[in-house]
């Protein structure tokens, strides 16, 4: 087994995985504490995931787990990326050999192609400023790609096309609008063509066909009856962490 500097290490898991959890906290050196962040309850007016930075600020370093419900977990995905990005040493635990090694990979790289109606722009400049300022996404704007004399259908597919190639998604934030806006629906379907798109929903609206039919993983409901729920961004923020490793890492992908 590799060894692991002592100090106080975050465990980052699935809580279904807790019997494997614990079978590989008894493989730890003395010197080497685990932190379990206990489940918790947030209300749809705050971040779960500010609750979790904090938590890995606090530790020394992580250990993964990269199999079974874990390799599945969002959250996962997410906490490996936050503390790659502090500079924390992450380990990866796999249970199937009973190894733990150093990650070496580098965080990811968040591409993320928004489509949205304008008229719309307040509540989706809110979750676009979050993603870009607090969790690191690299977000194709329109107004700062574009310039004058530009031919905008060309620009947006090559940015479409970049930000795929990277590992990345088309976010389809969906509202009652969306289909009879003609940007939006080719954004869309250039996404659709390479199964790259994520759809955030806005507001109650009819749900087309194509929308129904993508995996759980690709869509999340962001407003509710109350507004905008910022426990569902953080949904959606954390889907796209997993979704965007497995784009870019599928040889780290364990399941």
């Amino acid at each position: 087994m590799i060894e692991i500097p002592s100090g106080r290490y975050f465990i980052s898991h699935s809580y279904k995985d807790s019997v494997i959890r614990d079978e590989m906290i008894n493989l730890l050196p003395v010197d080497v504490e685990p932190f379990i962040f206990p489940p918790i309850k947030a209300t749809p007016a705050e971040f779960v995931s500010n609750h979790l930075i904090d938590a890995i600020l606090k530790c020394n370093g992580m250990i993964y787990l990269n199999e079974g419900q874990s390799a599945k977990s969002f959250w996962v995905a997410f906490e490996r990326d936050y503390a790659l990005r502090a500079n924390k040493p992450v380990f990866a635990y796999t249970p199937s050999a009973c190894i733990i090694e150093s990650h070496e990979a580098p965080p990811l790289d968040l591409a993320v192609f928004p489509s949205y109606k304008h008229h719309e722009e307040s509540q989706v400049q809110t979750v676009l400023e979050f993603m870009r300022k607090n969790r690191y996404f690299d977000l194709w704007i329109d107004r700062e790609r574009l310039k004058i004399g530009d031919m905008w259908a060309d620009k947006l597919e090559e940015g479409i096309s970049d930000f795929i190639k990277r590992g990345g998604y088309v976010v389809v934030f969906w509202s009652g609008v969306s289909s009879q806006n003609e940007w939006i629906m080719k954004e869309t379907l250039s996404g659709l063509q390479q199964n790259r798109v994520v759809v955030a929903g806005m507001e109650d609206a009819s749900i087309p066909d194509f929308i129904l039919n993508l995996e759980s993983a690709y869509y999340v409901q962001l407003v509710d009856e109350n507004g905008l729920s910022l426990n569902r961004v953080d949904d959606i923020i954390v889907r796209l962490y997993w979704l965007i490793f497995r784009n870019q890492y599928p040889e780290l992908v364990y399941e």
